[in-house]
């Protein structure tokens, strides 16, 4: 983990995997292989002899709030037009023709059958096409996009 972290410029997936991980507070400690004999942190014990090991006193726990709003969420609910998608899913009430103007509300009004709010965030189904699965994809707001592309 530690030389995922010196990235300069990560990309792809990397950059993903950077922004999961820096959800949680850790240390990462290099130890030799002829110290761990390739056990994981969950199963090595503490060594008799040098002292070293499991110290129940140096245990770190990483949590995060549960009423914490993901960015997402909170972008969504300080936008005008997904305030007025929020309410159309939650009425179930979709105007018979797109909406004027927005070209952004206009895809979002096609796409409105595969549009739902789940954990009160606004995402759409995307169906895989290789192996027929679906993923939900977060509904960006359009002023947020910029800044999602630069990470």
């Amino acid at each position: 983990l530690k030389w995922l972290r010196n990235f300069r410029e990560p990309e792809g997936q990397v950059a993903r995997w950077l922004e999961k991980l820096a959800e949680f507070d850790f240390e990462v400690v290099h130890r030799p292989g002829k110290k761990h004999q390739n056990a994981d942190a969950l199963s090595r014990r503490a060594c008799r002899q040098c002292g070293s090991g499991d110290d129940s006193s140096n245990v770190h726990v990483a949590a995060m709030a549960l009423d914490s709003a993901s960015p997402v969420e909170r972008w969504q609910k300080e936008d005008a037009e997904c305030m007025q998608v929020r309410e159309w899913i939650e009425k179930e009430t979709w105007p018979q023709l797109a909406p004027e103007g927005s070209l952004w509300m206009k895809s979002l009004w096609r796409k409105r059958d595969r549009i739902v709010l789940q954990e009160g965030t606004i995402y759409r189904t995307w169906e895989i096409p290789d192996t027929g699965d679906s993923r939900l994809l977060p509904v960006i707001p359009r002023r947020n996009i910029p800044e999602i592309l630069k990470t």
